[in-house]
C-alpha cells in the first residue's frame, strides 16, 4: 500500500545524510545496488503475529551508492508499507491495521522533520 501526501517524494540528500538520518530513526538501508535503495522500518504488531515493513525506496541521482557516500545524491520516492509472508515476500494489499497505519504515518512525519532540517542547516 502506498502511503501519500508524506511530501518526501522528491526530496534530494546526499547518500551520507539519508543513512545518517535512516539510521537515527531506526531504519535499515536493506535492499540497494548501484542505483537504487530502499529503507525499511519493521513494525511488529504482537495482537495478531504479523510483521509490517515501512519501505522508503531512493534512486541514485548523482553517482552511485557504493561511491563516496557524500559524493552520491539520492531522491526519494512515494513510501509503502507491506505485510512480511513468511518464509519470504510481501502482501502490499492486506487491510492494514489503523495502529499500524498510524505508527507509519508519525515515523515518516519525523523523518520529514528530519530532512527539512537538514536542508534548511
Amino acid at each position: 500500500m502506498k502511503i501519500e501526501g508524506t511530501n518526501l517524494e522528491g526530496k534530494q540528500l546526499t547518500l551520507i545524510d539519508l543513512d545518517h538520518v535512516m539510521e537515527q530513526l531506526g531504519f535499515v538501508r536493506w535492499a540497494w545496488d548501484y542505483k537504487r535503495a530502499t529503507y525499511d522500518y519493521k513494525f511488529e504488531d504482537h495482537k495478531s503475529g504479523h510483521t509490517f515493513y515501512l519501505r522508503v525506496p531512493a534512486v541514485c541521482l548523482k553517482g552511485e551508492i557504493q561511491d563516496e557516500p557524500n559524493e552520491s545524491v539520492l531522491e526519494l520516492a512515494e513510501p509503502y508499507i507491506g505485510r512480511h509472508l513468511h518464509p519470504h515476500g510481501f502482501d502490499y494489499e492486506f487491510k492494514f491495521p489503523s495502529t499500524i497505519l498510524d505508527n507509519a504515518k508519525r515515523k515518516l512525519d519525523s523523518l520529514e522533520r528530519q530532512i527539512n532540517h537538514l536542508v534548511e542547516a
